[in-house]
């Protein structure tokens, strides 16, 4: 693309197709979603429910190594209190497994609902994809590292070079039993 095409786009001139979007998003190592508050990849925007709950989808049980994230498919969508996951803008739930986490009050088969975060905060609990593994840590930004922590003694921190090697999808809001 010529620099006076990336600037009439910048500047708002001219609106993009979504396939330049596409290019342009390859291009620099983004997601479609880094572009787009309003991207909704996963289909996971709040439908009409009554009043005090949020339709959110439920994306994948974990661990959740063949899921296509990118497409996102909804395995069902389930009704739940406002008061337990908050107004955040974009959200999805996963079903969670194992017992790394039961410390932070997150157990197997726990629903656990994500906002999808473009900023996390140091010490939250995440959902991330390390490779095609999904899982649920607590993020530590380190000098020039990130570290995941399970709330589980029985698993060891592991620590990244950047939070690049990593695609963090959110941060978890609730967790079936709790409010995090």
């Amino acid at each position: 693309m010529s620099h006076s095409s990336i600037s009439r786009i910048i500047t708002g001139k001219v609106n993009p197709t979504l396939p330049t979007i596409q290019k342009i998003a390859k291009a620099l190592g983004k997601s479609l979603e880094y572009f787009d508050e309003d991207f909704d990849p996963l289909g996971i925007k709040e439908k009409q429910v009554p009043y005090g709950f949020r339709k959110l989808p439920l994306i994948c049980s974990m661990p959740a190594e063949t899921k296509d994230w990118a497409n996102g498919d909804v395995l069902e969508w389930i009704d739940i209190p406002t008061a337990f996951v908050g107004k955040h803008k974009r959200m999805f739930l996963l079903k969670a497994a194992g017992d790394s986490m039961e410390g932070a009050g997150i157990f197997a088969g726990d629903l656990v609902a994500v906002a999808c975060e473009k900023e996390i905060t140091n010490g939250s609990i995440i959902v991330a994809r390390i490779g095609d593994e999904t899982v649920i840590r607590r993020y530590r930004k380190l000098k020039g590292k990130v570290r995941l922590e399970p709330a589980n003694p029985k698993y060891a921190s592991e620590e990244y070079d950047s939070k690049y090697q990593i695609d963090i999808k959110g941060t978890v809001v609730w967790s079936g039993r709790k409010h995090i």
